[in-house]
This record gives C-alpha cells, sequence and structure tokens, in this order.
C-alpha cells in the first residue's frame, strides 16, 4: 500500500562542507596524523642522508634484522664454510665462530675466524 505526499522536508546533515565547530574535531585527527608522518618521513631521510656523509660514524648493524645477516655473510664468503642442514651441520654451524668488520661505503662482513 503506497500513499502520494507532497511537501517540503528539511534534513540537519553534517558533512565536510558544514564548517560547524565539529568539522574541526573531524579533520583534526587526520592533520595531526599527517603531520606526524610526514616529519617522522623527513626525520628518517635527513638521518639517512648525515649517516652516509658522515665518514668517521660507523653504521648500525642490527643483529635481529634477517637482511643485514644475509649481506653481511654473503660478504664474506662464509657460505663456503658452513656445513649442511641436517642435525649434525646444524650443530657444527653453530660453533663456528665468526667477526663482524666494517668495509668501506658503510657495509659490514661477515668473517670465520678460524680460516680468515
Amino acid at each position: 500500500m503506497t500513499s502520494n505526499l507532497r511537501g517540503n522536508m528539511t534534513m540537519v546533515t553534517m558533512g565536510w562542507a558544514d564548517r560547524g565547530p565539529i568539522y574541526i574535531f573531524s579533520i583534526l585527527p587526520l592533520g595531526i596524523v599527517t603531520l606526524v608522518t610526514m616529519t617522522a618521513a623527513l626525520y628518517g631521510l635527513v638521518q639517512s642522508w648525515n649517516e652516509c656523509h658522515d665518514a668517521g660514524k660507523r653504521t648500525p648493524f642490527d643483529v635481529p634484522n634477517t637482511l643485514h645477516l644475509i649481506m653481511a655473510s654473503a660478504e664474506g664468503g662464509l657460505a663456503s664454510k658452513l656445513s649442511g642442514f641436517y642435525e649434525k651441520g646444524l650443530n657444527d654451524n653453530e660453533s663456528i665462530p665468526v667477526k663482524l668488520t666494517e668495509l668501506k661505503n658503510h657495509r659490514k662482513k661477515l668473517d670465520s675466524e678460524e680460516g680468515s
């Protein structure tokens, strides 16, 4: 069952075009997040640039970072000194002493201390 209606209806809506007091509260969190993100990105770029252009500063090496370990291991040729991935090989690999050395251009290298 339907019935026809005629007339005007006024509705109050709130959106981006409404510049009421609630507008600032809806845009404020977005502005804060954007500002903090841009500040953090700029700070990271400045720190990275300073680190690359400071010859006397040692670069950080993060041991839990898998990529840092892979790069350092590949640089030193450590793979040829490691045993396989079977149980005895893994135990033997744990006893190999290694030394982290810093190369030119802020690169790292893992050397086996027994045969470097």
